[in-house]
């Protein structure tokens, strides 16, 4: 530790140094520049970054330790100045004087905020709590870029996150995973702590989020328009596909015979099928924001699932279980990055859904009965009012037209480029 005055001048020296290899002893990763003028402030220089720190002594009670030492960081040089970020360290130090740990009790850790959220988040209109996938979906994420603050005290873990530290979290999960992916990271994390704030409002005084906003960092993503767009892009598609297990297979194919959505078709039971009538019932994935119902099957599905009854294993609830039951979901999952590998082509399994639909559009498939056959809710007027739903039984022909023109493009026997190259030619007879 060395106690100077620190000014911009002095850290540019420091880091000249550090460029040079001349900076730390061997064996030291770091070193702390104490300021003489603030208490509590210091810089901390490693061989990547240089941070502004504050370090206070926090009273603790209920335990044997009577203090604890708590450090959080301000500020990343050059982007602030010294001058700037002593004013700072002097108001944050006065904030973290006002703390007091109290151990007498459980201290609620960022684990346990998380889990009351998940047990306890209802959806807008509160009738239900939170789906099992939309669970899923936060267990994936947030344990995953948020495993450091996981099980520290949830006091502790908000003075870590400070708007410096909540930037490279989201730097990083952009850099590394793709824009969606750290919208719907801090997207959640933001419901969370807003959570948070009603639940321990002392602890939580405002939303770490903010800084992303301030900064005008928030991602902002169009939506994936991909799908199959070619006669030689189904062939590829076709190829590759069946160059996999039966099972990954005709559950990639189910989907795109159905338009549904990736996890709608691997989780598929045999309780769900009904061979006598032909129909697949999805209606317990039914979510408050997600409809399923029951569909109806077209040749080229009851194909597929006729094919696995005859490999269906005694104990093999789901009809794509996974391989040796390795996942703890018993199912497999269709995954975008398997997709890309195998077709070399920009897909995920979504764009099959797409392609389905796009399909139907072609062969002047109704839209409503579209959104009936892909389990799309339309809330229009129009749509709640007036137009009588498409009944089971009428749903069947409009599948199976749009099965056999996919089937027909898988096979080569008909071409995908009328799908999307209107005829513009105007063929209208001129009046006279």
């Amino acid at each position: 530790m060395r106690n100077v005055i620190i000014t911009r001048d002095y850290l540019t020296k420091m880091l000249v140094k550090r460029k040079k290899g001349n900076l730390f002893s061997a064996g030291r990763n770091q070193i702390e520049l104490w300021d003489k003028e603030a208490a509590g402030f210091f810089v901390l220089i490693g061989k990547m970054r240089t941070s502004y720190m504050v370090q206070l002594s926090v009273p603790v009670v209920g335990s044997q330790q009577k203090f604890k030492t708590m450090k959080k960081k301000i500020g990343q040089f050059p982007l602030k100045t010294p001058d700037e970020m002593r004013k700072e360290a002097v108001r944050k130090i006065a904030e973290m004087r006002e703390l007091k740990l109290d151990y007498s009790k459980p201290v609620p850790t960022f684990r346990t905020l998380f889990d009351s959220y998940l047990l306890n988040k209802t959806t807008k209109n509160r009738k239900t709590t939170l789906s099992k996938g939309t669970k899923d979906g936060y267990n994936s994420q947030i344990r995953k870029n948020f495993a450091d603050i996981l099980d520290i005290p949830l006091i502790e873990a908000v003075l870590k996150l400070t708007p410096q530290d909540m930037i490279d979290r989201h730097q990083d999960i952009r850099d590394n995973s793709g824009h969606g992916a750290a919208l719907n990271t801090f997207s959640r994390f933001r419901a969370i702590m807003n959570f948070g704030k009603r639940l321990y409002p002392t602890i939580i005084t405002s939303n770490p989020t903010q800084a992303l906003t301030d900064a005008g960092v928030w991602t902002k993503t169009e939506p994936r328009k991909t799908m199959l767009l070619s006669s030689v892009a189904f062939a590829v598609f076709y190829k590759a596909v069946s160059s996999l297990s039966e099972i990954h297979r005709g559950c990639y194919l189910f989907a795109i015979y159905h338009g549904m959505r990736p996890s709608e078709a691997a989780s598929i039971r045999w309780v769900d099928i009904d061979f006598k009538f032909k129909v697949v019932d999805l209606s317990w994935m039914s979510t408050e924001t997600k409809h399923r119902r029951a569909q109806p099957l077209s040749r080229q599905s009851e194909r597929i699932l006729s094919e696995r009854l005859q490999k269906k294993g005694p104990n093999d609830v789901y009809v794509f279980p996974s391989d040796h039951h390795a996942t703890k979901s018993g199912h497999i999952t269709l995954r975008a990055d398997t997709l890309r590998s195998i077709t070399g082509l920009d897909l995920t399994p979504h764009s099959l859904r797409r392609t389905f639909i796009m399909v139907a559009d072609h062969l002047a498939v109704r839209r409503e009965d579209t959104d009936r056959l892909t389990n799309h809710s339309d809330g229009t007027v129009t749509n709640v009012h007036y137009l009588v739903d498409l009944s089971l039984k009428k749903a069947r022909k409009p599948l199976q037209l749009i099965c056999d023109k996919i089937e027909a493009i898988l096979l080569g026997t008909d071409s995908a480029e009328e799908l999307f190259y209107e005829d513009l030619s105007d063929d209208t007879p001129e009046l006279t």
